[in-house]
């Protein structure tokens, strides 16, 4: 009988090494463990405290989700690589080798298209992409996706969410439904501007940019600089809650939100 290649088990075991792969890039440092996540900011008091422990994960995502997840993740990869192109573009060009990159392309598309690129540096300084902050006051730790340093002396700060139709249709569509305190994005990307504010003594904007994983359908959605508030507040409410150890069950804290559950990596753990 003929054998056949099983691409989907090469590609789940594929999944797992580039997962722990990333384990071992950003939490290998004993040190580091102690911090909260600031990309669960808004979220679970006692996913935090689960997170901050020894406690082994009691429920480790499937296939499919690690398959969604990793979707995301070339998403994420695919955007900040068209920025990173551009940064490689703009230093090229102002270290006078801009004749001998026109000659590097013999496509005149290309060039057209460069220079299309390089208009848009005449309102950018720097862009800078997946840095690291540390909050030490509020033991909270995460990285940012984008800061665009502008030639306004602006500070804008962007994450990049992927969403399948469903959710990017209650957000976007002809009738938006609200967050309804489902605002976890927001407090996420507020924690993030209190590290950029840190960081660059400023910050002047925050978005969030959702890119449609079922259509490729994109937009962008300001988020209200009230967030950095917000988000300090829940912070320093947390570190209160977990200082008395594991907290309760409470709805509106323990779960935050009604769907988490559901994708907790504790779930069989928390409710056992």
């Amino acid at each position: 009988m003929r054998e056949i290649p099983d691409i989907t088990n090469i590609y789940s075991n594929f999944l797992n090494i580039k997962n722990e792969q990333n384990v071992e890039e950003r939490y290998s440092d004993e040190s580091k463990k102690k911090y909260f996540h600031a990309s669960s900011a808004g979220m679970c008091a006692r996913k935090h405290w689960y997170m901050t422990t020894d406690e082994e994960k009691s429920n480790i995502a499937d296939d499919k989700s690690q398959r969604i997840m990793r979707l995301g993740t070339v998403i994420h990869e695919e955007i900040q690589g068209s920025l990173q192109y551009l940064i490689d573009l703009k230093e090229k060009e102002s270290n006078k080798e801009k004749e001998t990159l026109d000659n590097s392309f013999i496509n005149t598309n290309i060039k057209t298209y460069n220079k299309a690129l390089l208009k848009h540096y005449n309102s950018i300084e720097k862009i800078h992409m997946e840095k690291e902050i540390v909050l030490e006051d509020l033991n909270v730790r995460g990285f940012y996706d984008v800061v665009f340093e502008m030639t306004s002396g602006e500070v804008l700060l962007f994450d990049i969410k992927s969403i399948g139709s469903y959710p990017y249709k209650l957000k976007f569509g002809r009738n938006p439904k609200p967050d309804d305190g489902n605002d976890h994005q927001a407090m996420q990307l507020g924690t993030y501007a209190l590290g950029v504010e840190k960081e660059f003594g400023r910050c002047d904007g925050m978005f969030l940019y959702y890119y449609n994983k079922d259509t490729s359908m994109v937009k962008l959605k300001p988020i209200g600089m009230n967030y950095m508030t917000k988000a300090e507040i829940y912070w320093k409410q947390l570190n209160t809650r977990l200082k008395g150890g594991q907290p309760p069950i409470v709805d509106g804290i323990s779960p935050a939100l009604k769907w988490e559950c559901n994708y907790c990596s504790f779930k069989d753990t928390c409710l056992n």
